[in-house]
């Protein structure tokens, strides 16, 4: 018992832990030691600003967490959009990229119908290629060739070629045209046409692919003609075909159907000439069609005196997209060697008919 007036200390134990209780003299009041020490008035003040730091700590977090969710939203719906945008383009570029989807050419099939597509242009950037029927900057392309919207027609030529052979089981689809361009470097118009062709999967027919092949010394539209026969002839063991089908620009039908195969003394009624003209279809077209024209008018008057481009300025222009100086393989024992005496031939009139090897076909 305690009494009034004296000092008492009392030890209590705890679980947990020793407190001390003080009475004080006078006063019938018990002060507990520990409880003081919490309740002095330094350090009421940490902990209050230890609770307001605990607030801010945890509204900035819940900020942050909230702005990472914000963010991560944006991302997701922006890249979902990038992905179904980009679908059919990102399989292409697969399929452009994989090198075992490249088949071997088949050299079993009966072949008697070639379709040759004439070369234009070189391609320059292989990267950007999906880009190729509405990029000019990835063409090379003279002046002239300029601000034309050209190549949407490049991609045209292509597609008609392989929708043609599509159609024709027998068919060989050549594309045609060499290395031209010194500034383009060693590459050639018939390379740039066929990367376009297995970059957009051959317009679903894929299957033409084993019956495409190259041919990458032509300088000019005749040699595109002559040059792919003998082609036909290398690739098919000898034979030559009995159907001839080009695609071009359709403002070249008249050198094609009334000079050049005239020329190489092809049967009429086996050729045919399979125009392209798409640009004529759009009204905002900066394609100049009577430029065009003109200057096809200016190319046909030398072909006319010289059907075969042997003098003339038709030589020099061969010369010239001739940069470095390939020799032309035809025409040897093991090539196409019936039509040696017609690659040599010069002068204004017709080669002999009667000594070509489809004039028996």
């Amino acid at each position: 018992m305690l009494v009034r007036g004296e000092k008492h200390h009392t030890r209590r134990q705890q679980k947990g832990g020793m407190s001390v209780t003080h009475h004080r003299e006078g006063r019938g009041e018990s002060i507990d030691e520990e409880a003081a020490v919490f309740d002095s008035p330094i350090e009421s003040s940490r902990r209050h600003h230890t609770h307001w730091r605990l607030l801010l700590w945890r509204k900035l977090r819940y900020l942050h967490y909230k702005r990472s969710i914000v963010v991560f939203t944006i991302i997701l719906v922006i890249s979902t959009i990038k992905v179904l945008l980009g679908l059919d383009k990102t399989e292409l570029r697969k399929n452009f990229r994989t090198q075992r989807r490249v088949p071997r050419f088949n050299t079993s099939i009966p072949y008697d119908h070639l379709i040759v597509v004439a070369g234009h242009a070189v391609l320059m950037e292989i990267d950007k290629i999906g880009r190729a029927d509405r990029d000019e900057s990835i063409w090379y392309l003279e002046d002239y060739q300029r601000g034309q919207d050209l190549p949407f027609e490049f991609v045209t030529h292509v597609k008609a070629g392989v929708e043609r052979a599509a159609r024709d089981p027998n068919a060989m689809l050549l594309f045609s045209g060499g290395q031209t361009r010194p500034d383009a470097g060693p590459r050639s118009e018939a390379l740039s046409y066929y990367l376009l062709a297995e970059y957009f999967n051959w317009w679903n027919f894929p299957f033409v692919a084993e019956r495409t092949q190259l041919e990458e010394y032509a300088r000019d539209s005749f040699e595109n003609l002559l040059f792919s026969l003998c082609r036909f002839s290398e690739l098919s063991y000898g034979r030559y075909p009995k159907q001839l089908s080009v695609v071009s620009f359709n403002f070249k039908r008249t050198r094609f159907e009334r000079l050049h195969a005239p020329a190489l003394r092809f049967p009429p009624h086996r050729f045919q000439f399979i125009p392209q003209n798409p640009l004529a279809n759009y009204p905002r077209t900066r394609f100049n069609f009577a430029r065009a024209a003109q200057g096809e008018a200016n190319t046909i008057l030398p072909f006319r005196r010289d059907p075969y481009a042997c003098f003339s300025d038709l030589k020099k222009k061969r010369k010239s997209r001739d940069p470095f100086h390939r020799s032309v393989p035809y025409g040897g024992p093991s090539s196409c060697s019936k039509m040696a005496p017609l690659l040599s031939h010069c002068g204004p009139h017709y080669y002999n008919a009667s000594k070509l090897p489809w004039a028996a076909t």
